[in-house]
């Protein structure tokens, strides 16, 4: 009986110092990523990779992600994906997993985990330059498209955009200026150490843990050799108490379970505690933070709103006409622009890079060179305001130390009001008018109002126009909006078509069937940019 107890003693004593360490590993999380919000930022992140990035020559009617690896991560990555169930260019996603490089069947767009030790150059063999591949904890330059997720869950991403283009593939703007972007190997770098260095700071303190329990574990079995050794002694002198002392022992072991039961429990309730405070604190600042920064948005919207001349001015200076505005976010990096000199009146659609707060000061910005150009410098012709504004953006971006390809796609018009001749220029937008009610499209020069190789001067086309017929401008947010019944773009086409079946309206009710129209094809499917759009009937 007394080598029964002592065997249950010490079989206790191990599991409780195992559960002790086992604690500490999970907490410092040792291993694969997989918490959830590794994994959501992950599948995130190769969502917005297939829906920025188009590769040329793939056909079919599923978009095929391809996760390749064997670990948890891996599965967890699959699974979150499948759940999802989304459409990636109007394409259902389908997803598969694979776990030999044999078994890869020609996805979109191929997963990759460094912690697999694979040869890229069979890989690339294996997918053809048509699949994108995403490859994640890679050394800085072997992949195009390459990220990391830190030990705070914070994804950085590099995008070689010359590797892509050479391939055939086209990069879209919003993939190019995210913040998670790492343009360089110094910040590649730096970003790693910085997550090395906390990673091995936690496996120190680990360690000193460890040493820890190692010497409370000696400590406990010294004294349960000490108590065996008493309690022999004791039997060999009262062998007639033996009964009683076998009681007593095993009450001795009873009450040794239920304190340490309780001090697990104790430790336990405490952990609990101190991590439910800390979640209490984070989620008080984090909705601090949230409320501020909507704030700050909310003002920088009645900023930018100061800026926009107001609906009713189209129809002040023109007698009929409408203006549809609709961002994206709370703020627009669209935006129209009318101004009034002499005897004509001047009135601009324009789309700036992005959307939300950086495209809104980017479009406060061009505004303001616009009317400077036409203003201060006295410049009427519509090309020559778009050559100026080029010139004007330069100098202004010239200030700072980093290279910026901002600018922005407009539509600009003069409009005569004595003679209604129509002037116009283009930057990768295109003018639409009715004459005679026959549909009529200018086409725009092939460059943006920004930095550009190659440039030439921007083109003014002159119209004669006459009383009823209408003019057109609009950004490409509506016609490159997802939806209708197989989430395909609406497109310039039906844009014309919906502009034909409304001319016999008054301009008013063209915006809102035009806007009953558009919201219809929109549907449940996300606004996936800001839209703007002028009408005006020549009186």
């Amino acid at each position: 009986m007394k080598i029964a107890i002592s065997n249950i003693l010490h079989l206790f004593v191990v599991l409780f110092f195992l559960g002790i360490s086992h604690q500490a590993l999970s907490i410092f999380q040792i291993g694969e990523n997989v918490s959830p919000e590794a994994i959501k930022k992950r599948a995130d992140f190769l969502y917005k990779v297939a829906n920025n990035i188009d590769a040329q020559g793939k056909i079919g009617k599923e978009y095929v992600i391809g996760i390749y690896g064997r670990g948890q991560a891996s599965k967890l990555l699959f699974e979150e994906i499948e759940r999802r169930n989304d459409r990636i260019g109007g394409k259902k996603v389908k997803v598969e997993w694979y776990k030999r490089t044999a078994s890869i069947n020609d996805p979109n767009l191929l997963y990759l985990n460094g912690e697999n030790r694979v040869n890229l150059a069979k890989i690339y063999e294996k997918i053809g330059e048509e699949c994108i591949l995403v490859t994640e904890n890679f050394p800085y330059g072997q992949s195009p498209v390459n990220f990391f997720i830190d030990d705070k869950d914070e994804l950085s991403y590099v995008i070689e955009q010359g590797e892509l283009e050479e391939k055939g593939a086209s990069v879209r703007t919003d993939l190019l200026i995210s913040k998670n972007r790492v343009r360089n190997s110094v910040d590649w770098q730096s970003k790693l150490k910085s997550a090395e260095k906390l990673i091995a700071k936690q496996e120190e303190q680990l360690e000193e843990q460890k040493d820890s329990i190692t010497e409370q574990k000696q400590t406990i079995k010294e004294n349960v050799y000490t108590i065996n050794n008493q309690r022999s002694t004791i039997e060999s002198k009262n062998l007639l108490l033996e009964q009683s002392q076998q009681i007593i022992s095993q009450q001795r072991i009873i009450l040794l379970i239920i304190i340490i039961a309780i001090l697990i429990a104790s430790a336990l309730a405490y952990f609990l505690y101190k991590t439910s405070q800390k979640l209490e604190i984070s989620l008080r600042i984090s909705e601090r933070q949230k409320k501020e920064i909507i704030s700050s948005i909310n003002y920088a919207k009645r900023i930018q709103g100061a800026t926009l001349p107001p609906e009713t001015r189209v129809q002040d200076l023109s007698g009929e006409g409408f203006i549809y505005f609709r961002p994206k976010d709370i703020v627009s990096g669209d935006f129209y622009w009318i101004e009034e000199k002499n005897d004509s009146i001047y009135f601009a659609v324009a789309d700036c890079t992005g959307h939300g707060v950086p495209g809104a000061l980017l479009a406060v910005l061009c505004s303001n060179k616009l009317s400077r150009a036409l203003n201060e410098l006295d410049i009427h012709e519509p090309g020559q305001i778009l050559d100026k504004t080029v010139e004007l953006l330069d100098q202004f971006f010239s200030k700072s130390k980093q290279a910026l390809n901002d600018g922005m796609d407009i539509v600009l018009c003069k409009l005569n009001r004595k003679t209604n001749e129509l002037e116009y220029a283009g930057a990768n937008r295109p003018l639409i008018y009715f004459k005679d009610g026959i549909l009529h499209e200018k086409k725009a020069d092939r460059y943006p109002v920004g930095k550009y190789d190659n440039r030439e001067p921007y083109q003014t086309h002159k119209i004669q126009m006459d009383k009823g017929d209408t003019i057109y401008l609009f950004s490409d947010g509506m016609i490159d909006q997802f939806g209708g019944p197989k989430g395909k773009k609406f497109t310039t086409k039906r844009m014309k078509s919906l502009l034909k079946e409304v001319q016999g309206e008054s301009m008013q009710r063209q915006m809102a069937n035009i806007e009953k129209e558009y919201l219809a094809w929109m549907g449940p499917e996300e606004q996936i940019d800001d839209n703007c759009m002028i009408g005006i009937r020549i009186q």
